[in-house]
């Protein structure tokens, strides 16, 4: 199975960089497991190194490219 969840997130610009995303990505992970989701996935453009952090802090693989896209996959 390769298909998954995709997971995302719009913040405010002025409240970036206080670590909202990575609190609401850890939550969702939580509640996916309790829903019996298989997987989970961040897609992010190439240039926004927070979400891709956020995405490897929360164990989310690197997994390609599409465009500038980068895809991010967490197995549940």
């Amino acid at each position: 199975e390769n298909c998954g969840y995709e997971i995302g997130w719009v913040i405010n610009k002025k409240y970036w960089g206080i670590g909202i995303a990575n609190e609401l990505t850890k939550r969702i992970i939580e509640y996916s497991k309790t829903l019996d989701i298989k997987s989970l996935i961040i897609e992010c453009d190439e240039n926004q190194s927070a979400s891709k952090h956020i995405a490897e802090k929360n164990g989310f693989v690197y997994e390609g490219k599409t465009g500038n896209i980068e895809i991010y996959r967490l197995m549940l």
